[in-house]
């Protein structure tokens, strides 16, 4: 039974509504009152009466102990940072990836590495080891930055949260500085990961004479944000351009990793997967992964993705000599689709000259590419 004091001299027994409970329990804790949530977890265990009452009521107590960096509110879209002048979302909540994470054998090895370490952050905390969990990828555009993000939080069990520049960047003086602020008092002591995706955008180097001063301070901003990070915080950044951010950026971030061109066995993997299902033969899946050298994750998987919907739409066969030619067409981040119509006796002899140019490929495989024979390959090259 619960009891309530109408008076002070009279207690009146209630019995308990558990329905009711959970829906105030839930409502309490998505407005974000850290206060009546804890009152009302107390209240709970204070009046419990069910058959393990004395186990409820003791993980209730050590719940309503902990500091409140560990009993955060969940955090609705609704009350996600926004601009005080336009309102709009500083953050966009993005979802668990779909595809799965594929990568060169040692950078796997290192972000195992990072997920124990932000895993295990309050323990490293109480031996005195405390530090920021903060993490920097930067390479070239396309190489997988945002989906190792999206890996690294569905594996730690926290939401990722995507900075929105457009939104984060105002024209109004000192505006884009409160927004940073704005960021990380609500990353700190949440559950959410903070992506901060074009960390150039706001991070340059700050003796640079082209920027204005208001930018110059937003690095100061961003600085000091970091440097306030809460123990179990965890904030992730993504540059294509190392090379302008300010040297203080990089000493905030604890793990710097590089995400560089995919190897020719991560591009094999990758045709393999997006092309092909995983179910290529070994000698067109080498010579695939061989012509493209200079192609990204990104590109790779565009170029699969529109293969196989052409293939859907005319119900006709993945033609690998159509693969290779817009492979050959396309450059890093600017990829030329495979053309709906089988390629012409010239354009197949040009296609071979161009491949047996490039070198690495025998002449039975670049046969395989062009669904053709070695010795019609020969002819060709002739």
């Amino acid at each position: 039974m619960k009891q309530i004091s109408r008076n002070p001299d009279t207690l009146v027994a209630e019995p308990l509504a558990p329905g009711k409970d959970l829906v105030d329990l839930a409502r309490t804790a998505l407005s974000g009152d850290n206060t009546s949530l804890l009152r009302k977890l107390a209240d709970i265990s204070r009046h419990y009466s069910g058959p393990d009452q004395q186990e409820v009521r003791d993980q209730l107590m050590r719940l309503t102990k902990k500091p409140l960096v560990n009993l955060r509110p969940l955090q609705s879209a609704e009350r996600l940072p926004v601009d005080a002048k336009t309102r709009t979302p500083l953050l966009q909540p993005d979802s668990d990836p779909r595809e799965p994470l594929l990568l060169e054998d040692g950078l796997e090895e290192e972000l195992l590495l990072i997920i124990e370490e932000f895993s295990h952050a309050e323990k490293l905390a109480a031996a005195g080891l405390e530090t920021n969990n903060t993490l920097l990828l930067y390479g070239p555009p396309g190489t997988g930055k945002t989906h190792i993000a999206r890996h690294l939080a569905q594996r730690l069990g926290r939401p990722l949260n995507i900075v929105r520049l457009d939104s984060v960047i105002s024209s109004l003086l000192g505006d884009t500085a409160k927004n940073i602020r704005a960021l990380f008092d609500f990353v700190d002591g949440t559950n959410t990961i903070l992506f901060l995706d074009e960390l150039d955008a706001l991070a340059k180097f700050r003796d640079d004479r082209k920027e204005l001063g208001e930018l110059k301070r937003v690095v100061n901003t961003l600085l000091q944000g970091l440097d306030n990070l809460g123990p179990t915080s965890i904030v992730i950044g993504a540059t294509n351009h190392p090379d302008i951010l300010d040297p203080a950026i990089w000493r905030r971030f604890t793990h710097n990793i590089e995400v560089e061109l995919p190897s020719q066995e991560l591009r094999s993997a990758l045709w393999n997967y997006y092309l092909f299902s995983d179910e290529a033969e070994k000698r067109p899946l080498q010579a695939l992964s061989v012509c493209s050298s200079h192609l990204s994750c990104s590109d790779i998987r565009e170029i699969s993705l529109a293969t196989k919907r052409r293939a859907v739409i005319t119900g006709k066969p993945i033609e690998l000599a159509q693969v290779t030619a817009a492979i050959l067409a396309s450059e890093t981040g600017k990829i030329r689709r495979p053309k709906a119509s089988a390629l012409t006796t010239s354009e197949m002899e040009e296609l071979a000259k161009q491949l047996q140019q490039r070198g690495g490929l025998r002449q039975v495989e670049i046969g395989d590419l062009l669904s053709t024979t070695r010795q019609h390959i020969s002819k060709l090259l002739k």
